[in-house]
């Protein structure tokens, strides 16, 4: 139950760096304030949170990149105009990307503790 507790803050935290990083941005006033969120701070917390998540040993993990389409896809009706339903693709690929790089570096993390280990004895 601890994990999914701890997939769920991550799950929470994208969502409110979804909703708001374009509340602030549509605050400030700036016309290029939502293009930026997009460009720069999306792909950025989806690539960090995708590979905080796949350190977790739980099975529930690879709905991430699911869940970040759709959260996606809500963020972008409300906020943006339907040109930017594409990104939801391009975010998930992020994700899953960044599961990748979070297993692989999971893995070499394993293989030297296992190493580390046998030295000792």
């Amino acid at each position: 139950m601890l994990k999914i507790r701890k997939e769920l803050w991550i799950m929470i935290i994208q969502f409110i760096v979804f909703l708001g990083a374009q509340i602030i941005a549509r605050l400030s006033g700036d016309m290029y304030g939502s293009l930026f969120v997009v460009v720069i701070i999306y792909p950025i917390s989806v690539l960090v949170l995708s590979i905080a998540i796949s350190w977790t040993e739980s099975k529930f993990k690879y709905l991430y990149p699911i869940y970040v389409a759709i959260i996606f896809l809500l963020m972008s009706y409300i906020f943006l105009n339907g040109s930017a339903y594409s990104y939801s693709l391009i975010f998930t690929g992020i994700s899953a990307f960044g599961m990748v790089i979070g297993l692989i570096s999971n893995y070499i993390s394993e293989i030297f503790t296992k190493e580390k280990g046998k030295n000792k004895n």
